[in-house]
């Protein structure tokens, strides 16, 4: 699944190719049946989401690095495959409802969510998500503006950046970081598309906590530069930011860079140049704060 969705990507990322393909997937992409249930989670509105149920477990049941622990640790997985043949064929309906039930009721949050073939899929779906949004404007056919659109209409900044559910909330780093770049798009061509609750949801991320966990310097420079596109904004949609979370932004920047200036990071070249790298970005962000231009933004510095 994931290998199809990148196969798209590359064809859609290409004008040559784009043209020709895009008629043909646009039956499967023009109402996102085949992309966005994979990314809302085991349960959408308390009801049972099958496509991201499933692809998990056959990471686990067809794909998994060692099948055998994975069968003692979680037999009713195993119970519903192909691989029961004739006996699970013959098994009840009620018995069989029983068992899927058991497994069903494991399938783990997104935020819980550590297998890398997952990943994989949920990355390549939020880069055609991105990429719809990007090439939209240069589509002469019109179509990709079209999913970018349904996209939108279904939700796309909570299915990215909510804070329960949202992608965003997903262990691996590119597939946090690739939600902020979509919603970095958004904000350069469609800022009015962006509520003061997505703002909220975005200022949730902007914390000192675990600076020097993974890649999370990188994340939080993504966060800065989104907050610094938002203060910087000249719609409603900076003024609405600038008078509700530019204040919080600032305060959350000075105490991202005390905890930031106290990390020794002596012993590794890395670590420094990455400590380095998101100051540069808090101290660029409350230069922007400085300016006349940002309604006053001045005093709470």
């Amino acid at each position: 699944l994931a290998s199809s969705f990148e196969v798209i990507y590359a064809f859609l990322d290409n004008f040559m190719t784009q043209q020709e393909v895009l008629p043909k997937v646009m039956n499967k992409l023009h109402d996102s049946a085949g992309l966005l249930p994979y990314i809302k989670g085991p349960l959408v509105k308390d009801a049972q989401n099958l496509k991201y149920q499933e692809l998990w477990r056959l990471c686990i049941v067809k794909y998994a690095a060692d099948s055998s622990a994975a069968r003692e640790r979680m037999p009713e997985l195993f119970s519903t495959s192909d691989e029961a043949g004739e006996a699970g064929a013959e098994m009840g309906d009620n018995k069989r409802q029983e068992e899927q039930g058991k497994w069903r009721a494991k399938v783990p949050e997104i935020r819980d969510l550590k297998d890398p073939k997952m990943h994989r899929v949920l990355l390549s779906i939020v880069r055609l998500i991105k990429l719809f949004s990007l090439k939209a404007a240069s589509d002469p056919t019109g179509l990709l503006k079209t999913v970018a659109n349904t996209v939108d209409q279904q939700g796309r900044e909570k299915l990215l950046i909510g804070p329960s559910t949202g992608l965003v909330t997903c262990p691996n780093y590119e597939i946090k970081i690739e939600c902020l770049k979509v919603i970095e798009h958004v904000l350069q061509t469609s800022a009015w598309q962006l509520t003061q609750e997505e703002m909220g949801w975005l200022m949730q991320y902007l914390k000192a906590t675990g600076m020097s966990a993974g890649k999370q310097e990188e994340f939080l420079i993504e966060v800065l530069q989104l907050i610094i596109l938002l203060v910087q904004n000249k719609s409603k949609t900076g003024e609405l930011f600038r008078q509700k979370f530019a204040k919080l932004a600032i305060r959350e920047s000075f105490e991202m860079l005390r905890v930031n200036c106290h990390r020794d990071v002596k012993e590794d070249s890395e670590e420094e140049k990455e400590k380095n790298a998101i100051s540069l970005v808090i101290l660029k962000f409350l230069q922007v704060t400085s300016r006349p231009m940002t309604g006053g933004l001045r005093r709470f510095l």
